[in-house]
């Protein structure tokens, strides 16, 4: 719609938001005013009945006073009125109290006479207590005669109330009409100055002299300080109202109490008046400048400024609108061609790119399939827009990019696995980020990919290439290590058997002695190398690490120089760890020795320490990047001395196989320890400085507590003696030799079988007398797996041995729907294969 002068469009739309505005600013004062009004009322109505419960107290005490002194006909002492006094525990319920006491009538002569009594009593006549300026002594005095201070600074006993005219006309007037009576505002003596206070006086029957003419026994009287009861009334008010009580009886106006935050020449914005006993009170409020410091008393001047600059921004905006609609036109034809152009230029980027280009929408649903994407995955444009295209990648990851919750920092590049149409699984390098329009709100997602799938099999081959070259350097140090303990073996039997000859049976002894030890040596140096692997055999259950150091130390120490210190700074209550021991022990060994050796001929500490650890993801991504460990509780190793220590480049090899500073042939050491920490789901750290020491620190993840009333099994019982016909079947002819003289010496009849097909047979034939069968796992025409299955076909409860030289957990795949009844690592002893074999057959 076209107008021939726009400016009119805004000036109608300024004077709607101006009256709208008007409305809601009118609207919005009325509200606050309701809002202060209501907030006075409660203030008024509160102050009015504490005061008036107050007074009321007041009242009630000065009637019991009166009731007291009516029943003393013989006079009131000073000690029974202070017992009377204390049991009111009116000092802690009244603060404001200033004083309880008697007052008496007393004539000009017994007043002389009572005069002198006090100050022979107390002493000089205090200057405060009977100032220069009293009025001459009239006939009759009304003396203070008992007074229990709850505050020490008013001394009031002797005081004739005679002088002071308000006080005379209150007690006389009390007299007259035989009732309370409060007095206007006094200013009460103290060593600090002057308080404003007020008493009340109640006159108390004369026992002797019951004639309407005659003086009462005397008038019980309660003073009160005016600040402190004001500051009780008004502790828990409205702060931002202030209180000033004026005294109007009798048509005049004292003050009794002003706020301290009244405000300097303000009129009274609300008046209540207040009767009590035979005065009247006029309770005045206004409001003080903390009143306005509410929460949301500017609201209204806020409608008020917003609405205006949003009725002037509307109108000019209008106006500007309607003015430039024609500008607005030819931009938008402007824009329009600039579009087009961008378009082509898009559409021949897409269509020559390398690279795979997906656009979607926030839904994920394709909007741009250029002709790489279909090179590459083999989908067709047309059958792809509009759709999803999760049977390329999955349809979650893609949502993920959409929504930014994928970590996609500046030149990241995410390698996900894609399907081509062919059904084929491709390795893709991908460029994606999520799409957002002005205010954040996300519009879909581009997506960039490449197929490098030849790429990463070219690197996958050079990498195995430098796997083998590292695997001819670890052989290399396997010969040698095996080489040295075949040596050892041999040169032993060798010698035995010469002293056998000799019938020297001791030295045989020890060259036997010493075969074995080298053989254990040699099955010590084929866990290592497992270990290494990160496959060695685990025998996991809870260990406490520092049980496990304690029973090492002694060890510990014999296996180090005699100038280095073995220091333990062991946590108590540590969490036990789920390992291997024997592993665990080896890790401890490794590391103290070598950090013994780090001393050189020099002496000094090492130090094994323990603790617990708690380890978030943040810490663990600074402190142990690179490791695969969980945030949780983990038992901390650690390993201290004050060697040589190493240089950067050292740290760098030490954990490569047989990697040393020191002479060649040293085993698998450092290298292996890395298997075996791994194998455990640990971390390790080294920290080291030439000259200073080197730390070696390893977690190990912490598992629940072990009972305190754990028992150990004892693992040396004496195994029950049994008989029986046992299979052992092995293509190691030596082997099956030395297990058949074995058992038979302990009384099993013993059958040989070189392979699985043999043993078969041989099971078949003797069905009924095999009770037990030992089997090797890898042997030729039928390996162990296989014929274990056939044997249980044969004989279903038939006992099975399976024994190999992998470890146990290496088998298992082979083993998950046909498991034997026990394994046994190679090598074994002798002993542990008679033990087995007897423990299975008693069952």
């Amino acid at each position: 719609m076209q107008f021939r002068h726009p400016w009119r469009w805004g000036l109608l739309v300024l004077l709607v938001c101006l009256g709208l505005t008007l409305w809601v600013w009118n609207v919005s004062l009325k509200g606050q005013a309701d809002r202060d009004h209501q907030r006075l009322q409660r203030f008024v109505g509160r102050t009015h009945v504490n005061l008036e419960t107050r007074l009321a107290h007041y009242e009630d005490l000065l009637r019991g006073a009166q009731g007291f002194f009516a029943s003393t006909r013989d006079g009131c002492s000073a000690d029974a009125w202070a017992s009377y006094v204390k049991g009111l525990d009116v000092d802690d319920r009244y603060r404001e109290i200033a004083t309880m006491g008697f007052i008496a009538p007393m004539s000009r002569a017994g007043y002389a006479r009572y005069e002198r009594e006090l100050q022979v009593a107390q002493g000089p006549w205090p200057p405060r207590i009977k100032p220069e300026a009293l009025t001459p002594s009239p006939e009759l005095h009304y003396v203070m005669e008992l007074f229990e201070p709850f505050h020490r600074d008013c001394a009031l006993r002797g005081l004739d109330l005679a002088a002071f005219p308000a006080l005379k006309m209150a007690l006389e007037r009390a007299w007259r009409g035989e009732r309370p009576v409060l007095t206007g505002r006094i200013d009460l003596g103290t060593t600090s100055g002057p308080v404003g206070a007020i008493a009340l006086f109640g006159p108390v029957a004369s026992w002797r002299d019951s004639s309407p003419s005659a003086l009462p026994a005397g008038w019980a009287a309660v003073g009160v300080r005016l600040g402190p009861m004001f500051e009780d009334i008004l502790r828990v008010e409205d702060r931002g109202v202030s209180l000033s009580v004026v005294d109007v009886s009798k048509g005049g106006g004292c003050p009794i109490y002003i706020s301290e935050d009244w405000p300097k020449n303000a009129a009274p914005v609300h008046v209540e008046v207040l009767p009590i006993l035979d005065r009247t009170w006029e309770l005045r409020y206004t409001f003080n400048p903390s009143f306005y410091r509410v929460a949301g008393r500017s609201q209204s001047s806020l409608f008020l400024g917003a609405g205006l600059v949003i009725s002037f921004s509307l109108g000019v905006l209008a106006w500007s609108l309607a003015g430039t609609r024609k500008r607005a036109v030819d931009l938008a034809q402007q824009m329009s061609a600039s579009l087009r152009e961008a378009l082509e230029r898009n559409r021949s980027h897409l269509a020559y790119s390398p690279l795979a280009v997906i656009e979607t929408d926030a839904q994920g649903r394709v909007r741009e399939w250029n002709p790489s994407a279909e090179r590459i995955f083999g989908w067709n444009r047309s059958e792809v827009v509009g759709g999803l295209f999760d049977f390329v990648v999955s349809f979650e990851w893609i949502i993920d990019v959409i929504e930014g919750r994928v970590d996609i920092e500046h030149g990241q590049v995410l390698v996900e696995e894609a399907i081509t149409r062919q059904g084929q699984a491709i390795i893709c390098e991908w460029h994606c980020a999520p799409l957002k329009d002005g205010e954040g709100q996300h519009l879909g997602a581009i997506f960039l990919a490449q197929d490098v799938t030849e790429r990463l099999q070219n690197e996958e081959s050079l990498r195995q290439s430098q796997k083998l070259e590292s695997l001819g350097v670890l052989a290399g140090g396997i010969a040698h290590d095996f080489n040295n303990l075949l040596s050892a073996v041999m040169g032993n039997a060798e010698l035995a058997k010469g002293h056998l000859n000799q019938g020297d049976r001791s030295m045989v002894e020890t060259s036997m002695d010493r075969i074995v030890s080298a053989s254990q040596r040699g099955a010590d140096l084929s866990r290592q190398l497992l270990a290494y692997t990160g496959k060695a055999p685990f025998q996991v259950k809870p260990l406490d690490f520092n049980d496990l150091i304690r029973d090492m130390s002694t060890l510990l120490s014999v296996s180090i120089s005699k100038k280095v210190e073995l220091m333990l700074e062991l946590q108590e209550d540590l969490s036990p760890v789920n390992g291997d021991g024997g592993q665990l022990q080896q890790v401890i060994m490794n590391l103290v020795i070598n950090a013994s050796e780090a001393m050189g001929e020099g002496s000094g500490h090492v130090t094994l320490r323990t603790r617990m650890r708690e380890l978030k993801a943040p810490e663990i991504a600074a402190s142990w990047a690179g490791q695969a460990l969980a945030p949780g509780s983990f038992v901390e190793f650690q390993v201290k001395d004050d060697g040589c220590g190493m240089d950067s480049a050292t740290l760098r090899r030490i954990f490569d196989p047989f990697f040393t500073t020191k002479f060649t042939g040293r085993g698998l050491g450092l290298s292996a320890l890395v298997g075996i920490v791994r194998a455990h789901e640990g971390g390790f750290k080294v920290e080291s400085s030439p000259g200073v020491g080197t730390t070696f620190t390893i977690l190990l993840p912490a598992g629940a507590m072990l009972p305190k009333d754990t028992q150990v099994a004892d693992l040396c019982e004496e195994e029950p003696t049994v008989t029986g016909t046992i299979l052992v079947v092995d293509d190691e002819m030596e082997l099956r030799e030395l297990l058949r003289s074995s058992l038979e010496s302990m009384g099993f009849q013993v059958l040989e079988a070189q392979d699985g097909l043999e043993a078969l047979a041989l099971t078949k034939e003797h069905a009924d007398l095999i009770r037990l069968v030992v089997l090797d796992m890898t042997m030729p025409r039928m390996d162990g797996v296989e014929t274990l299955r056939h044997l249980r076909a044969i004989k279903p409860h038939l006992k099975v041995i399976l024994s190999s030289g992998y470890s146990e957990f290496q088998a298992q795949d082979s083993l998950k729907e046909n498991a034997p009844d026990a394994f046994l690592q190679k090598p074994f002893r002798l002993r542990e294969l008679v033990q087995l074999v007897q423990r299975m057959l008693a069952e």
